[in-house]
């Protein structure tokens, strides 16, 4: 999940909060029991669902809650859209000692799921060290609010100590065109088949690219077809855009691969080829079209490194290599969003 860094607002409600005094807004939503500690929680479109969140909670525990126990704490835990982009999380704790609301403004779903995720696991680890006293059951009528338990004082929260995260990238799987000028003859087309590990602010990726054959010709009338089959190892950092949008303002990475040349019209039409290695240097945009598909254009410079080359017998090079600009345009199937679990 996106880090907590993200969070850019904050604030915590202490007062009663009225519907909860007289009747429960979440009635009959579904929920999730993790031993005394129940979760409901409700997502916008493209945040995660609750069973997905719970399956999140449950595998960053380490040792499941023990099934059986009875009711003592439940979260609601709702997301609701704010003005240029950013969300609201709304957490009321219920325990038998009252209610407690806090709110974030976050700017992702994954940051509100990772802030609700962090709330489940803190109330679990606080009532597997001191056993929570259990609620009440629900009754039909009105029912005075109960006292609202202190807030914590700042020393009792230096004594626990802070959570240990890890961090689980994303995955994602791309297939693209797009066309070539100045690497090869001419301008022309080609394709490339893409995979990539994504973390919030980072991108690394191996890319398999094919540039079609082209033309060149010598003023002797000698011609080769060339073209050039490539691999690339990059890296590129990210930065969001709004909910949907991602920029990839800087790419760099090596490229290394062969051109393959065949003459024509000579005595002896052969075919050869030569290495060819490259700087790679880019950017690139991101769109997400649904949650698990983007669409992406990638604009990359491969610079020679060296000066490979095809030459013809007595009439010189008939091809030598200088850099190379490439659009891209393509789908990414994203297998598998970047996480941040909490260590056991």
């Amino acid at each position: 999940m996106a880090p907590l860094a993200s969070i850019v607002a904050a604030r915590l409600l202490l007062a009663p909060d009225p519907a909860h005094a007289d009747v429960d807004p979440w009635a009959g939503e579904p929920a999730s029991s993790f031993g005394a500690v129940q979760l409901r929680w409700r997502g916008l479109d493209g945040c995660p669902d609750l069973m997905r969140l719970s399956a999140e909670i449950r595998a960053g525990l380490g040792v499941p809650p023990a099934p059986g126990d009875p009711l003592a704490l439940r979260i609601d835990a709702q997301v609701q859209a704010l003005d240029a982009g950013q969300l609201e999380l709304a957490a009321t704790t219920t325990s038998a000692t009252g209610h407690e609301t806090r709110t974030w403004v976050v700017d992702s779903c994954e940051v509100a799921a990772e802030l609700t995720a962090a709330l489940v696991t803190s109330a679990i680890d606080q009532a597997n060290l001191e056993p929570l006293e259990p609620l009440p059951p629900p009754t039909l009528g009105p029912r005075a609010a109960a006292p609202i338990a202190p807030a914590p004082t700042p020393s009792a929260a230096l004594r626990q100590p802070p959570p240990r995260w890890r961090t689980r990238p994303g995955f994602a799987v791309r297939a693209s065109a797009g066309f070539e000028a100045g690497g090869l003859p001419k301008i022309g087309a080609g394709f490339a088949l893409a995979v990539a590990l994504t973390w919030r602010w980072l991108r690394v990726e191996a890319m398999a690219s094919q540039w079609l054959p082209r033309e060149a010709s010598s003023d002797g009338g000698a011609k080769a077809r060339i073209l050039l089959t490539t691999a690339t190892l990059r890296g590129c950092a990210q930065a969001r855009l709004g909910r949907r949008v991602e920029l990839m303002p800087g790419c760099t990475g090596i490229e290394l691969g062969s051109a393959f040349g065949r003459g024509e019209n000579l005595d002896l039409n052969l075919d050869d080829q030569v290495l060819w290695a490259a700087w790679d240097l880019g950017a690139g945009l991101a769109v997400r079209a649904h949650r698990r598909l983007r669409v992406m254009i990638d604009a990359h410079a491969a610079i020679p490194l060296g000066s490979p080359r095809f030459e013809i017998r007595n009439e010189g090079a008939i091809w030598r290599a200088a850099v190379g600009v490439r659009v891209l345009a393509g789908l990414e199937i994203v297998l598998a969003d970047p996480r941040r679990r909490r260590r056991p």
